[in-house]
């Protein structure tokens, strides 16, 4: 235990006025616990004080309530240890009036898109981490626009932020991620961390050319804004923080004239894997010769949207279709917690490779360009169970990648890559992407397993932690643990078939059933009458199904529920 790196977080005591009194609320350090019994953990009593004297010891709980309480009482809390002694003092403090603490936020100016379309901002989702070293947090909120979209709807959104505040509300400093990174549920994680275990927490998620750090003063005045450093090579071949990458839908028709030109080029067709025209492709005689002029892939460019498409799905609205990101170069950036300032910056890996061709965007009779290619998550593991990682994904229902880095405060080294390789298609503009192997040896089994998130556990109990990438299991060396697989029921659409459990939007990981030794994993699955499962509960360490129901739908979401007498966090230190 004490190998492992932990936060250096004070004892967060908390105090609350409530009908019944004083509520008071602190931490568990992780050196405190011993062991536990009936009523909770054992090894640390609890001395507590309002207005210097003792009025409680508390030997089963982190938590009190203070019936004589008052709201200027002023309460401290001190550990003491098995033979009595007692620690330093926490900090002293009040109760909140109102039961919480309000921090001011400040919003991000409205704005417009290039379509004309206006727009506001809200608070997003939120982290926190102590960037000083002061053991107590500072707040991360990332603000979304109004027009914050997925990856599958056209359209521009407006910039996302991401802001640093203390308690009392100082905005230390703001990210701006730019008009290169499009706003939206699935292309932002940001993690707040201590990673090189010097008691300060950094932040590193996904940036591009034109993301920005603004410093504010005490008084909310900006006092300087500064662009990422964008790579030498970059640099070198003429990006610039300048640069919109976003495409109008005259970019985007220009866009797919210039892929249609190139046809010949692309090393699957070279390979012969795709037809070797676009006519054989679309189902037409062929009737242009190739290379294409720049008239005949026009003429089939104008085919692809306005016939071809529209006869695959009436949703296929390729005209309109603005707002997206298909190239440019994308980066991880570490940024400092306490200031902002920009730590390294180097490119994303994988690189999106095109605007989703290769991903399966254009094979479903659904055509998405941008959609399975920016599809990203992100987290932090103890991989060899002492220090964090950081993790980065792209892609999980055809192609499936995933990086781990290391921070030493200097320089992010890679731990480790997955690639599961594309998913095979005879033809990238009507096939069926999902569900199939990808190309790489190792990884290949991993495709069409990932959900919108992935969670961190030490399945194996090697004290070492997995990535639990949806239907499949990442071991923390990164090899692949398992990929869950079972037979497809009578009533399904394959019968006696062996399928993936697929994709889904929603799992959790947890000691669900306590009858049984370790973990178990509850999740959902989308793949509808080609799934075996619409709800499954596996054992964590092997992936083999433990309960489950078929429902031949796309089962969205789910949850599992569970009397939880104690959560230990490695977070709050243990």
């Amino acid at each position: 235990m004490k190998e492992i790196q932990l936060e250096y977080l004070d004892r967060g005591l908390v105090a609350a006025s409530t009908s019944e009194g004083v509520f008071l609320s602190w931490r568990l350090l992780g050196d405190e616990a011993t062991g536990y019994s009936d009523k909770g953990l054992t090894g640390t009593d609890f001395n507590v004080y309002r207005d210097g004297k003792k009025i409680a010891t508390v030997t089963d709980s982190t938590n009190y309530v203070d019936s004589a309480g008052k709201s200027s009482s002023r309460y401290e809390v001190a550990a003491v240890n098995k033979k009595g002694k007692e620690s330093k003092r926490s900090a002293s403090v009040k109760p909140w009036a109102n039961g919480y603490v309000d921090i001011p936020l400040q919003k991000p100016a409205d704005g417009v898109t290039p379509a004309g379309e206006a727009y506001t901002y809200s608070a997003n989702d939120m982290s926190v981490g102590d960037v000083d070293g002061d053991g107590q947090y500072e707040f991360f909120v990332k603000w979304d626009p109004s027009n914050a979209k997925d990856v599958s709807q056209k359209g521009y959104t407006g910039k996302t932020y991401i802001d640093a505040y203390t308690i009392d509300g100082q905005l230390l400093y703001r990210i701006d991620l730019g008009v290169n990174i499009r706003a939206g549920a699935h292309y932002t994680q940001m993690l707040v961390y201590d990673f090189d275990g010097d008691g300060k927490a950094e932040m590193m998620f996904k940036t591009a050319p034109g993301t920005k750090i603004i410093k504010y003063n005490k008084k909310g005045k900006v006092t300087s804004e500064k662009y990422i450093t964008l790579p030498k090579q970059d640099r070198k071949a003429g990006y610039s923080n300048e640069d919109d990458y976003r495409l109008s839908a005259d970019g985007y028709y220009d866009h797919v004239v210039d892929m249609f030109r190139n046809w010949h080029k692309h090393d699957e067709v070279v390979k012969g894997n795709w037809p070797a025209t676009l006519e054989e492709a679309f189902g037409m005689e062929k009737k242009y010769n190739y290379p294409l002029s720049q008239q005949d892939a026009e003429s089939l460019a104008d085919y692809f949207i306005d016939v071809y498409a529209v006869e695959r799905s009436n949703r296929n609205e390729l005209r309109k279709f603005e707002g997206f990101i298909v190239d440019g170069p994308e980066y991880v950036t570490v940024f400092e917690g306490k200031s902002g300032k920009e730590l390294e910056t180097i490119p994303y890996e994988p690189e999106r490779h095109d605007d989703g061709l290769m991903w399966g965007d254009y094979a479903m009779a659904r055509i998405e360009p941008g959609n399975r290619v920016d599809r990203f998550l992100a987290g932090v593991a103890y991989l060899d169970g002492k220090k964090p990682s950081a993790i980065f994904a792209r892609g999980y229902y055809t192609r499936s990648t995933m990086v781990a880095y290391n921070w030493d405060g200097k320089k992010l080294k890679k731990e480790w890559k997955v690639d599961s390789g594309w998913t095979p298609m005879k033809n990238p503009f009507n096939d069926g992407p999902h569900g199939v192997d990808g190309t790489d040896p190792q990884y290949g089994s991993i495709t069409t397993q990932g959900a919108h998130y992935f969670s961190v556990a030490d399945v194996d109990g090697d004290g070492k932690q997995e990535i639990i990438y949806g239907s499949a299991t990442i071991d923390h060396d990164g090899s692949v643990l398992y990929s869950s697989t079972d037979l497809m029921p009578a009533e399904s659409a394959a019968p006696g078939t062996i399928a993936r459990l697929g994709h889904g939007d929603a799992l959790h990981v947890a000691d669900i059933d306590p009858d049984r030794p370790g973990l178990e994993i509850f999740m959902v699955h989308e793949g509808g009458p080609w799934a075996p499962y619409g709800y499954s509960l596996r054992d964590a360490k092997t992936g083999e199904v433990i309960y489950g129901g078929y429902t031949g739908k796309d089962t969205g979401r789910g949850m599992v529920g569970m009397l939880i007498r104690l959560v230990v966090d490695w977070r709050h230190g243990l």
